[in-house]
């Protein structure tokens, strides 16, 4: 079970049941704390996403991920509905077009050709699969090009290797091997050290991918997803325990431009 805390919503308790039938509590807190009855669209505004999408206007890296065990509201968080997945050109384009049921994904994309139509700005835009990019490239009007890139990542499901059916054993366990990566990287980046700390991306290909969004040069949103089902408060609590480390990560957000513009750009401003 979970409650709730402060009205600003950043506040939450985990309830379960401890030895003796006491009850155990466990405390969190995060920059926003979504009940289930809160809707997509307060989500939305309210997860601070869209400065990550000005952002990449901007010409900055900018990431949202979703982490947590199967069934938990992570594609439902970041695409909508399972039977509304398709990013159709109306869904995307409309700016009168409203599904209540739309998740990030459809949000951001109608938010950003908005942004793109009113400032007369190019886009290009790709998808694949479950990791979408959309590349944007602003001029500033001083004559270098930034190259702002906002991606989105439906993690795959966190459950054990114990709780899945031996037929999808080995792929769960190379599922289970990039989560975990991704673990160490998340516990090496939110260690406070005063030496350097061995963090590594390398050893998945999932953290490899994800290596500009943690501890890089990206604008970073983790979207924590759990279950108040007490079958799976373990995996729920190592969710939780994810995200509260992932809070320690200090990423250095910088303009992505060509290497040349931005030297030309230096000298310019010596000049100056």
């Amino acid at each position: 079970m979970f409650r709730f805390l402060s009205n600003n919503r950043t506040e939450m308790q985990v309830v379960s049941a401890g030895a003796g039938g006491r009850e155990l509590v466990r405390n969190f807190q995060f920059d926003l704390c979504a009940s289930e009855d809160m809707s997509q669209d307060d989500f939305f505004n309210l997860s601070g996403i869209t400065t990550l999408l000005d952002s990449a206007l901007e010409g900055y890296l900018a990431t949202v991920f979703a982490y947590g065990q199967t069934g938990s509201g992570k594609t439902y968080s970041m695409s909508g509905l399972e039977e509304k997945l398709g990013l159709s050109k109306e869904r995307t384009t409309s700016q009168d077009y409203d599904d209540p049921s739309d998740g990030l994904i459809p949000r951001s994309i109608r938010y950003l050709f908005q942004s793109v139509a009113s400032k007369s700005l190019d886009t290009t835009f790709s998808m694949k699969a479950s990791y979408y990019q959309e590349v944007l490239d602003p001029n500033d009007g001083h004559s270098v090009v930034k190259y702002g890139k906002m991606s989105f990542v439906d993690l795959a499901g966190s459950e054990r290797l114990r709780d899945t059916k031996s037929a999808n054993a080995e792929e769960t366990s190379s599922i289970n091997k990039s989560l975990l990566t991704l673990g160490k990287v998340i516990a090496a980046l939110g260690t406070k050290s005063n030496t350097q700390v061995f963090v590594p991306y390398r050893d998945s290909k999932l953290t490899n991918l994800l290596m500009d969004s943690l501890g890089g040069n990206s604008l970073t949103l983790m979207i924590a997803c759990v279950s108040p089902s007490p079958v799976v408060i373990e995996d729920t609590l190592s969710t939780l325990n994810y995200a509260t480390r992932a809070k320690n990560i200090q990423n250095k957000p910088t303009v992505q431009m060509d290497p040349k513009e931005s030297l030309i750009l230096g000298l310019r401003k010596e000049v100056w």
